[in-house]
C-alpha cells in the first residue's frame, strides 16, 4: 500500500463564501450565518472530499504529494492516487547498493489522460532494481484541478447547505454523521477506489 505525505498544500477555494451564501439564501448582512458557513466549507471540502482521507480519494485543488513504495510495481504501470494526476516531478529510489538515485524523466512516460493516471517505463526501459527495504521508492507528483468541475462544486455547496440546516450532528471544524443521500448520489460518479500501488 502506498504511503502519502503532503508536500505542498492546496490553496484557493473549491467554493467561495459568496457562492455558499447565495446557495443557502443567506442575506448579505447576516454576518453570523456567513461566519458559520465559512466554518462549514472547510470540513466539507477537506474532511469529506479532498485528499487521501476524504471519501472521494481525489485531489480537488492543485497539491503536491510524495508517494512512498517498498518497490517498483511488478507490472508495466504504476497507478497514481488522488486523481487527476497533473505531472510527476521526480522519481527517486534506493538502488541495490543502498545509494539514493533519481530516475531520469527520459526513462518513463506519464499518462495524465486517464483516471487514475499512471507512470510507464519508456520504450526499451524497465523499472530499476531497488534494495529490499521499506520506502525504497519515492514519487513526487502534482494532482488536482486547475478549476474544480461544476458537479463537485455543487456537491460541496449542497453538503454545506445540509450542515447549515441540520446543525445538531455538526461540530465546527469537524463534521460527523453520514452524507445525505442526494449529495452521495452527486458524488458517486466521481469517487475513486483506494488501491494498492
Amino acid at each position: 500500500m502506498e504511503g502519502l505525505a503532503l508536500q505542498t498544500a492546496p490553496s484557493g477555494d473549491v467554493v467561495t463564501l459568496d457562492a455558499a451564501t447565495s446557495f443557502c439564501n443567506i442575506d448579505d448582512d447576516d454576518t453570523a450565518s456567513e461566519a458559520l458557513l465559512q466554518d462549514l466549507i472547510i470540513p466539507a471540502v477537506v474532511q469529506l472530499l479532498d485528499g487521501p482521507d476524504g471519501i472521494m480519494n481525489r485531489a480537488l485543488l492543485r497539491q503536491t504529494w510524495d508517494m512512498s513504495l517498498h518497490r517498483f510495481p511488478s507490472g508495466s504501470c504504476l497507478l497514481m492516487p488522488l486523481p487527476p494526476l497533473v505531472s510527476v516531478t521526480s522519481i527517486s529510489y534506493i538502488d541495490t547498493a543502498g545509494d539514493s538515485q533519481t530516475w531520469s524523466s527520459s526513462n518513463y512516460t506519464v499518462d495524465t489522460s486517464r483516471e487514475p493516471g499512471g507512470i510507464f517505463p519508456a520504450f526499451n526501459q524497465s523499472w530499476p532494481a531497488t534494495r529490499e527495504q521499506a520506502n525504497a521508492v519515492t514519487v513526487r507528483f502534482v494532482a488536482g484541478y486547475l478549476e474544480v468541475p461544476a458537479p463537485l462544486r455543487l456537491a460541496v455547496l449542497s453538503l454545506v447547505s445540509h450542515y447549515y440546516q441540520f446543525r445538531e450532528p455538526t461540530i465546527i471544524g469537524t463534521v460527523i454523521g453520514e452524507i445525505p443521500d442526494h449529495v452521495d448520489r452527486m458524488l458517486k460518479p466521481w469517487r475513486m477506489r483506494r488501491f494498492d500501488a
